[in-house]
């Protein structure tokens, strides 16, 4: 990994929305890879300077961390020398403690930094975030689009390019739409706020993350574009694409520009230009506003309905009747329950039957309609409640066992995406390598 520290005083300067370019003196660097078998670079920086005292900042705010996340911790030495190999004495400041300082000289005019960091830049990047160091705060709120659309080009290119087959695809597209359904902190959090709030949602929580709502500007942001893609297939009767807006956006100033700042209006007008459709209204709904529950529009606009099945359709993760997610067990669709392995609960949706029952996430189930907790207790009981008409789970709550019954009759379900006859398959067209359509 390059590591590389910034002097705030040779900062370059933005200009949304122009971009990003330098303007302060050159900074050499050198890079000693040889060790990088074991996880290790050497970096020499020599940095143009004036007697006096010298402040540098390591990168705080690195762009595609959305937040003040930059890898300080990574540091295993980092030293200051004159020319002459002099060694410079150097203080963190006690509040800003990416920054330090030191005192040069008389008669130098450059020193040699040695450590190690970390960046990675993109083109396109919301004007927000295209800040003139690596430590002014960001502002993250157009996340989704650049996020989103990064996820959606990069699932529908798995595709064209012939790595996975579409079936493949639409059972993940089916999980993705599934888990996010259950987000309840929609109801009260946008999906533009998880864009804003990235880097307080970025560390997860151990309770009741589906109130809380994760990232979702990454994957619902994701359907976002799916949704205007099909949007504008249908508008244009099939002539135009997201690959056009792609076309119009990554091709912006195509000069020797570094960083080309992006705001709303932009995507707006982009989208305009390849379909007639209310546009503002339509992000302003999914992005900008709280909603009861996810909108799935997008799956009848690409020729498709839901269906829950009592059987896994072969192509989806899981077998019999649950599902398996990051490696715990989920009932989600059916209990709205996802345990550990070892049976602790770990997801509850509220108003489904778990939260109904009390349930909470840390409590421990170790015994399932008598039997011991475990992936096929699990199946069994879910297909055995259609029949008793209920499900009785045994918790090992502190130093005490306690019966919770919970009033489920519904067997497995496993959430599917389902062809719609009645409307043209547009997630099929979208998914047709580009080298099989006429340009």
């Amino acid at each position: 990994m390059l590591l590389l520290l910034v002097l705030s005083a040779a900062s370059a300067n933005v200009a949304a929305p122009r971009a990003l370019a330098g303007a302060g003196p050159t900074l050499g660097i050198e890079v000693d890879a040889r060790d990088l078998p074991r996880r290790l670079v050497h970096t020499r920086i020599q940095v143009p300077c004036q007697p006096g005292e010298l402040r540098l900042w390591f990168p705080k705010w690195v762009p595609g961390t959305h937040g003040p996340y930059g890898p300080i911790q990574n540091v295993g030495g980092l030293y200051l020398e004159t020319p002459e190999g002099k060694r410079l004495d150097w203080r963190r400041d006690e509040v800003e403690l990416c920054r330090i300082s030191c005192q040069v000289p008389a008669g130098v005019h450059q020193i040699t930094v040695k450590l190690d960091t970390i960046w990675c830049g993109k083109f396109r990047r919301p004007a927000g975030m295209c800040t003139s160091d690596f430590h002014t705060p960001q502002k993250t709120r157009l996340l989704w689009v650049y996020e989103g659309l990064g996820e959606y080009l990069g699932e529908i290119l798995q595709v064209r390019s012939g790595l996975i087959d579409p079936r493949q695809y639409r059972a993940s597209l089916a999980a993705t739409i599934d888990s996010l359904s259950h987000r309840e902190g929609r109801r009260w959090r946008s999906l533009e706020d998880t864009a804003v709030a990235s880097q307080f949602l970025r560390g997860g929580s151990p309770n009741w993350n589906e109130l809380r709502r994760e990232q979702d500007y990454y994957f619902e942001g994701m359907l976002v574009w799916l949704e205007a893609d099909a949007i504008i297939r249908e508008r244009s009767g099939g002539k135009k694409s997201l690959d056009d807006f792609c076309r119009k956006f990554f091709g912006a100033n195509s000069s020797t520009a570094k960083v080309v700042p992006y705001e709303l209006p932009e995507i707006v007008s982009i989208l305009r230009e390849l379909a007639d459709f209310d546009w503002e209204t339509f992000l302003a709904r999914r992005v900008m506003q709280p909603q009861d529950e996810l909108c799935l529009d997008v799956v009848s606009r690409c020729g498709y309905r839901v269906k829950y099945a009592a059987e896994p359709d072969g192509t989806g993760p899981g077998t019999g009747g649950w599902r398996s997610r990051g490696g715990s067990l989920s009932a989600l669709d059916s209990l709205g329950l996802s345990f550990s392995d070892d049976g602790r609960v770990l997801d509850v949706i509220p108003r489904m039957v778990g939260d109904q029952a009390g349930l909470a996430p840390g409590m421990k189930v170790i015994g399932i309609n008598q039997k011991t907790f475990g992936r096929q207790s699990l199946i069994d009981a879910l297909v055995d409640s259609v029949k008793k008409q209920k499900i009785e789970l045994l918790l090992n709550d502190g130093d005490q066992f306690r019966t919770v019954i919970l009033n489920y009759a519904g067997g497995p379900r496993y959430f599917e995406l389902v062809r719609d006859g009645s409307k043209p398959d547009l997630l099929a067209e979208i998914l047709k390598p580009l080298a099989s359509k006429a340009r």
